[in-house]
């Protein structure tokens, strides 16, 4: 989430993770992204957008999870004059992740999502209960 009184320029993070892609594959990206230059593109955060949190992990760091993630989204949300509308925690099991997004965007139009594990790929838990 960026805003226009951020105290610096970054705008995001990326994160690499070390996997080998097959060479078409690689080309295929290249192409994609020289047809479709913006294909990332950034919009501003509306103020007072109803945002909401799922924590993604085994419900005995769901504790941890929360004072981890809640206080710098808070802090974020609250420097874009966003509001944080609900929070919802939940296994990592593809029924229950897809069953809360779906609750919790019911009161909110973002969605947040932090968990206790990294997305490795495309077929992650919590990427397949999205998609379903």
């Amino acid at each position: 989430m960026v805003g226009p009184n951020q105290e610096t320029d970054n705008i995001a993070t990326l994160k690499i993770v070390p996997f080998a892609v097959q060479r078409r594959l690689l080309d295929q990206a290249l192409e994609l992204a020289q047809r479709r230059p913006g294909i990332i593109e950034l919009r501003p955060f509306q103020p007072g957008r109803p945002v909401a949190m799922l924590l993604v992990g085994e419900p005995s760091v769901h504790n941890k999870l929360a004072e981890t993630f809640l206080p710098a989204t808070q802090a974020r949300l609250v420097g874009l004059a966003g509001q944080l509308v609900a929070t919802e925690a939940v296994a990592q099991e593809e029924e229950a992740i897809g069953q809360a997004a779906a609750r919790l965007l019911e009161a909110a139009d973002l969605l947040i999502i932090a968990g206790q594990t990294s997305i490795m790929d495309e077929d992650d838990t919590t990427l397949r209960a999205l998609r379903r």
